[in-house]
């Protein structure tokens, strides 16, 4: 069970009407004029920066990371704590990008701002910053103007991880949790297991909505030292947050070759999906730490699997339909970072 959090609206102060103290009014509506005019500015700059505004996709996977849990108490159950374990190695790569670019932003805002670790956590600040990331992200592309993506909502009130060693660094798990660490979705595995039945667990999630969070790939590309995959794209305007991830699963011929870790992905030109993605589509048999599945020559050969039900369903209905991708993006990525 998650703690208790405050709701503060893109759209709607709250200003009296929810109780009568005032004073907590006052403090969340100055909590929502700070974000917009100190903060989004700030991180919106950070994510614009080349190649290809990547910083993007650096803030999606870190809250993916952070909420997908375990807490403080060890427990699976997901939770955004403002933490995560830095000695496993499926978070390799977001260590540096925390101490490099987000701390300082952080300590200074809640310094200048007077605000408490209490009052606005590290956990609340990654995630209004992966919410700001969302909204800025989606403004590159004008056929989702309108959507439900531009009003997601703020909220507050999350406990960052507790601290049990003196030797404990910012943002890492308590060693009581490493000593139990968590395995997070592999890119190897096929989408039954690695997809549907991980989001299941870990967030409660239907097929539709998993597919859905699954789109948030175009923000960023693969990096070899963070998960032994390529350094490809999944689609051609990266860091843009659309449907193309849909339309490309649909449109190009992959074939599944092996990399130069060893590990088996899917190539068409200079775009890649792992298993995971294209299992979405099609009916794979894949084994083994390297991902090597049984249609390796080409997407062609595999079994496609029925547009009637479950995931390729999904998978046509978003890339038809920017708007209703981003609709539904929206209210699994709120069910996330909640």
């Amino acid at each position: 069970m998650k703690s208790p959090i405050i709701l503060l609206s893109l759209a709607v102060l709250i200003t009296g009407g929810k109780g009568d103290d005032e004073e907590d009014d006052d403090f969340y509506a100055r909590v929502w004029e700070d974000i917009d005019t100190i903060l989004r500015p700030q991180l919106e700059t950070i994510y614009d920066e080349p190649p290809v505004r990547q910083n993007l996709g650096h803030v999606g996977r870190l809250i993916f990371h952070d909420c997908g849990g375990p807490d403080s108490n060890g427990n699976a159950t997901s939770i955004c704590d403002g933490c995560y374990d830095f000695d496993n190695a499926d978070h390799n790569g977001l260590q540096g990008f925390i101490t490099t670019r987000f701390q300082g932003i952080y300590e200074n805002f809640i310094d200048n701002r007077n605000y408490t670790e209490d009052s606005f956590s590290r956990a609340d600040f990654w995630s209004t910053a992966a919410t700001i990331a969302m909204q800025y992200a989606q403004t590159f592309d004008s056929n989702g103007l309108n959507a439900a993506i531009c009003n997601l909502k703020f909220y507050f009130g999350r406990k960052d991880c507790k601290v049990d060693d003196e030797n404990q660094e910012l943002g890492d798990v308590p060693q009581a949790i490493k000593d139990n660490t968590k395995v997070f979705p592999q890119g190897t595995g096929v989408f039954e297991t690695e997809g549907v039945q991980w989001f299941e667990d870990n967030f409660g999630w239907s097929v539709q909505e998993t597919v859905a969070i699954l789109g948030a790939h175009t923000l960023g590309r693969m990096h070899t030292s963070a998960s032994g995959f390529g350094t490809d794209f999944w689609v051609p305007l990266w860091g843009t947050l659309n449907n193309d991830f849909y339309v490309e699963l649909i449109r190009q011929t992959f074939t599944q070759t092996e990399n130069d870790k060893g590990l088996f992905q899917w190539e068409s030109g200079s775009f890649t999906m792992l298993n995971t993605d294209v299992g979405m589509v099609l009916d794979l048999e894949c084994s083994g730490p390297t991902g090597e599945c049984t249609c390796t020559s080409a997407m062609t050969t595999c079994t496609e699997k029925s547009s009637d039900t479950g995931a390729r369903k999904f998978v046509e209905m978003y890339a038809a339909n920017n708007k209703l991708w981003l609709d539904d993006f929206a209210a699994v990525f709120q069910k996330m970072v909640v």
